[in-house]
């Protein structure tokens, strides 16, 4: 490695391993060879945590950039954009399926993310204190947030469901001669 490992995960069946360094740059190994797969995953500053999903498909990393960012861990491609937030995120989970990742930053800051597309679930919540610890329960929308204090809060999560992309509506209408109205009742197209 060329810089100071800072994070260290491992992924699916403890096969391969991602690690994340002080130069900003993560990368996944194979554990019985220490070969690397895929291309070097790169943030623009220190990479300081690293999460995989549960079925190990997936990891997030996170930097001083202030995103974080998801991979493939079958090809250490991103999956998404670079997640924005307003401060360092220091913590994160993906939820039992791995369709949502909760983010925490040093700021105080809780936002939920849809892994697929990357946008924004939820506004950015306030948690009133730096977030150092985020984990969902291992099978429902509930997560344990912590930090700044001696307390956890139990965050019930309700289930968080993606906008309907913008061209849904057109094929539907195409498909069914019916659209929505301005108030958006079904009319015939």
């Amino acid at each position: 490695f060329a810089g100071i490992i800072n994070a260290i995960e491992y992924a699916g069946a403890g096969e391969r391993i991602v690690v994340g360094l002080d130069d900003g740059s993560a990368g996944i190994y194979e554990v019985a060879t220490g070969k690397q797969v895929g291309p070097i995953m790169l943030h623009n500053e220190a990479v300081w945590r690293i999460r995989v999903s549960r079925d190990g498909r997936m990891a997030a990393t996170s930097s001083d950039d202030r995103t974080v960012r998801i991979w493939d861990t079958a090809t250490a491609l991103p999956i998404t954009s670079p997640l924005l937030h307003e401060s360092l995120p220091w913590s994160f989970d993906f939820n039992a399926d791995g369709s949502v990742l909760y983010t925490g930053t040093v700021g105080g800051r809780i936002r939920a993310w849809d892994v697929k597309s990357g946008q924004a679930l939820s506004a950015s919540l306030s948690h009133g204190e730096p977030v150092e610890i985020v984990r969902f329960h291992p099978s429902r929308n509930v997560a344990i947030v912590g930090g700044g204090s001696p307390t956890l809060r139990d965050w019930s999560i309700p289930d968080v469901v993606a906008p309907a992309p913008a061209w849904l509506p057109e094929l539907a209408e195409a498909i069914g001669g019916k659209k929505l109205n301005e108030r958006n009742l079904l009319e015939t197209a």
